[in-house]
């Protein structure tokens, strides 16, 4: 994946310093924005020191950055994932040392947002009020979540969203880097596609330019003229803040069939009643569990009365479901199997054979409850989404037994009036 980016940063129109630092890397894959916080110009010594550690501990792991584009898989993306975790720390722990060294730089500390793009991968790292959106075929997609006073409170339902502007602890963050010794960021890898669009900013610049505007900007200019366009919109709406952004296109050069691409395998997932009432951030964490499978016509996927750690989705092809080598069902694209060893460790209650060429998403249940741990909230989409499952199929299996029983009576019933007219 080719990606090209252009940046710009500017003081705004009622600020003295500039407090906002960003990098831009295309051969590395690096891109950041971050923005300081702390009297005294301690803001800008913070925002430039994160960006100055996270370039140089990032830089130290290319060779791991070819393994992983040599051989794309879940263990070495979650080894990247931490590599970015750890140079968030360590940016962290830089920032909090140097504050206390030198008491008129205390309690300064930064937001960060940034994109390391290895291979068709993006690693999202995050922490603060910044933000990063991703244009994919005209559709805007916000990937981070503010750590703020206001977000937590729309998050709990005591504050509408339209209402943020209005309150007076709307710049209040409840995370930053280097205001203490650590801080928990939120990572997220996300599969890119050919023409897929970032947008990293300080909220200098969302505070004033919405989704919508962002959407147009990317459509109506050439990519190099997206950031002039954003910062000075934000600028004729008010501008009260440091504005910055980094834009960021993606090409690639091998780009996927169709029944394999990255938005292809999202929509299947959004199909599948687990995954359905999932936001695009969740699809996208999602995907970074999913393996791709291909099989020939006529191979067993699953075999009846084994056991099995995997949950299975059908891209393309159909298979057959098979059992006591009797077939009694038939799936196809969209389709889904095997989703029961989420629940218990049973063997499988019948097999899978493929009856075309047929391609497949694969989850493992060990790495979606890891998943799971680690993003609560996500978890407890899934937990509701299979609790109401189970509810249906309880119900689908209370209603067959009603109808069982009643055509049971109504046989019993033809059986005694047969007796019954053997003996008149």
């Amino acid at each position: 994946m080719d990606v090209q980016a252009f940046a710009l940063t500017d003081l705004g129109n009622h600020r003295e310093n500039n407090e906002d630092s960003f990098l831009v890397d295309e051969t590395l894959g690096l891109f950041i924005v971050a923005d300081g916080m702390g009297g005294h110009a301690a803001g800008e010594v913070a925002s430039r020191l994160a960006v100055n550690v996270l370039h140089q501990r990032l830089d130290q792991e290319k060779a791991l950055y070819q393994r992983y584009i040599a051989e794309p898989g879940i263990e070495l993306a979650d080894q990247i994932q931490k590599i970015v975790n750890n140079a968030v720390q360590s940016a962290c722990s830089a920032i909090h040392q140097q504050a206390q060294r030198n008491p008129e730089q205390a309690g300064m500390g930064t937001t960060v947002s940034l994109v390391l793009v290895i291979g068709s991968t993006g690693f999202v790292a995050h922490v603060g009020d910044s933000s990063i959106h991703l244009l994919r075929k005209g559709a805007l997609h916000k990937v981070t979540t503010d750590h703020s006073l206001v977000q937590e409170r729309i998050d709990r339902g005591l504050l509408r969203r339209e209402d943020a502007e209005k309150v007076p602890f709307k710049n209040v963050l409840t995370r930053a880097v280097g205001t203490q010794p650590y801080v928990q960021v939120d990572t997220l890898p996300v599969r890119l596609m050919h023409g897929d669009a970032m947008v990293l900013s300080s909220d200098g610049l969302t505070n004033y330019v919405k989704d919508e505007d962002m959407v147009e900007a990317l459509g109506a200019n050439p990519v190099e003229k997206v950031p002039q366009f954003l910062v000075a919109l934000a600028k004729s709406r008010g501008g009260a803040d440091n504005i910055t952004t980094v834009v960021c296109t993606c090409t690639d050069h091998q780009v996927p069939e169709e029944d394999t691409s990255v938005d292809s395998m999202i929509g299947v997932l959004k199909e599948i009643p687990l995954f359905q009432y999932m936001e695009y951030k969740e699809l996208l964490r999602l995907m970074s569990l999913v393996t791709n499978r291909s099989y020939r016509k006529g191979v067993y996927v699953i075999r009846e009365g084994t056991s099995g750690e995997e949950l299975f989705m059908i891209l393309s092809g159909k298979v057959g479901i098979v059992k006591k080598e009797q077939q009694i069902d038939i799936l196809g694209k969209g389709d889904h199997f095997g989703e029961m060893t989420l629940i218990d460790s049973n063997p499988r209650s019948a097999s899978i054979v493929t009856m075309t060429e047929t391609k497949l998403l694969v989850i493992n249940k060990l790495d979606l409850f890891r998943l799971m741990r680690e993003d609560p909230p996500l978890s407890i989409k899934l937990l509701w989404n299979l609790t109401h499952i189970l509810s249906l199929r309880l119900r689908a299996t209370n209603d067959d037994l009603v109808i069982t029983r009643s055509e049971l009576g109504l046989e019993q019933e033809k059986l005694r009036k047969l007796f019954w007219e053997g003996i008149g």
